[in-house]
């Protein structure tokens, strides 16, 4: 009786106006969406490539790290054509040198239009239009049924009503992905089509992971259809309900709660932070000129290539004294700034849509923890470029050399963190609760529920 009940729901879906339009809403997005990303990842590949041989030849040109610095080109995560994640920009170039901290380029080429109107990535499509798509499968689940009559000619026969349910839910639920997952394998197609774009096992068990979140957080979202349905008498009703918890849900609280945890949880002004390490700089500079003066008065009579060599060797000293304090004035606002975020997490989980944004940045290698580590590995290798720059210098001038030179400058690595670092067991475990609580929440109201 079980297995003909969940027949009977997932026929009823299968044959129905809105199984239709969710394949072909489904395909649309999913297809133009994935080529469009794919393309704009062939392009940044050829800009990337472009910018490495670049700027390889600035740096020999020069020859000069201390003056000139570096530019260092973030590696392209290929996860970006399905989320896109904090960096909406593919290429990512920054300067690093000894004098000032690391400074990102903005490119502002191109159709300025696209900004306006940028293509809908996986995590918009499942967050967003697969949510409103697991709404209108399940908002008449129940009311529907009981409007129809149908609802009172089931529950006549003797099955129990937990069967019931749980028929309803896993018809509709099989109903409502199956579009999902076909759209996103043909979008995968198109990906692989693009010999471009080269996928490593890594990414596609984070494609795998990430797709088991989406199916929690549908799941969710399904039950939470159900849950609403099986409390209300008319659909019209269940419908209105659900649209206002969902405006509620995916597009207030995600929103919302960062300006709450910013007022909870203030971090100090940006200005305030820059007036200081100006500060800091223009003492350091000064402490610089009254010892290098005192040095200078000191031995006037010393060779020139000793009095080229201490020069570099003081100021690589009080670039990385000035390093050292600018680090620490950066990892106390990080501190405070981690702080702000994690409220803020933590608050926005009460919607099934932060956690599942936040399983699969991280799980795509687009979010947080990522960019963060990104940042922390280029103030590590500023420290190496200042020191191996005033290196060369202090070489070139203790043996009368006219030209410096800079082979075997340290090179930036930065890798993808390991995929079992990067699951958010936490949200899963969120979307797993949120799972229970509205199944629950329906089975309970079903029991009590008035079929006449």
């Amino acid at each position: 009786m079980f297995f003909l009940l969940v027949r009977k729901e997932l026929l009823e879906q299968l044959l129905s106006l809105r199984f239709a339009m969710a394949s072909i809403i489904c395909l649309v997005v999913v297809l133009s969406s994935t080529w469009v990303l794919t393309k704009d990842y062939k392009e940044a590949q050829a800009d990337y490539r472009t910018n490495i041989v670049l700027h390889k030849n600035q740096i020999e040109e020069s020859n000069d790290l201390v003056d000139g610095g570096i530019k260092i080109d973030k590696p392209l995560n290929p996860m970006q054509i399905f989320f896109k994640g904090l960096d909406q920009e593919l290429t990512t170039t920054a300067t690093v040198n000894s004098e000032s901290e690391p400074q990102f380029e903005a490119g502002y080429e191109g159709n300025p239009v696209i900004f306006l109107f940028p293509p809908i990535d996986l995590l918009f499509f499942i967050g967003v239009v697969m949510s409103l798509l697991a709404i209108a499968f399940s908002y008449d689940a129940i009311s529907g049924e009981k409007e129809l009559g149908t609802l009172k000619l089931l529950m006549s026969y003797s099955v129990p009503r937990d069967l019931v349910l749980l028929a309803k839910w896993i018809g509709g639920y099989v109903a409502l992905i199956a579009p999902f997952l076909v759209s996103v394998l043909c979008g995968l197609v198109v990906v692989v089509l693009f010999p471009t774009v080269e996928l490593r096992p890594q990414h596609w068990g984070a494609l795998g992971l990430i797709m088991l979140c989406a199916l929690l957080y549908l799941a969710a979202i399904y039950s939470l259809g159900i849950f609403v349905s099986a409390r209300t008498q008319l659909a019209s009703t269940s419908i209105t309900v659900l649209l206002m918890v969902w405006v509620l849900v995916v597009l207030v609280v995600p929103n919302t709660t960062p300006y709450i945890a910013s007022q909870i949880h203030p971090v100090r002004d940006f200005v305030l932070i820059d007036r200081e390490k100006y500060q800091i700089e223009h003492e350091e500079e000064k402490r610089f000129q009254k010892r290098w003066n005192e040095w200078e008065e000191k031995n006037q009579e010393a060779p020139d290539n000793i009095r080229w060599s201490t020069w570099p060797l003081m100021r690589r000293i009080q670039r990385l004294r000035l390093i050292d304090h600018q680090d620490k004035i950066n990892d106390q606002f990080l501190k405070q700034l981690d702080g702000q975020i994690r409220l803020g997490q933590y608050l926005s989980r009460i919607s099934p849509l932060s956690s599942f944004a936040y399983a699969a940045s991280d799980l795509a290698g687009t979010g947080i923890a990522d960019r963060n580590r990104f940042l922390k590995l280029l103030a590590e290798y500023r420290r190496e470029i200042t020191t191996f720059g005033f290196q060369t210098r202090i070489d070139a001038s203790l043996n009368d050399e006219d030209n410096r030179t800079i082979e075997g400058y340290p090179k930036f690595i930065f890798e993808e963190s390991v995929l079992g670092d990067r699951i958010a067991w936490i949200d899963i475990l969120f979307l797993g609760m949120w799972n229970i609580l509205f199944f629950m929440g329906a089975y309970l109201s079903f029991l009590r529920y008035d079929v006449k």
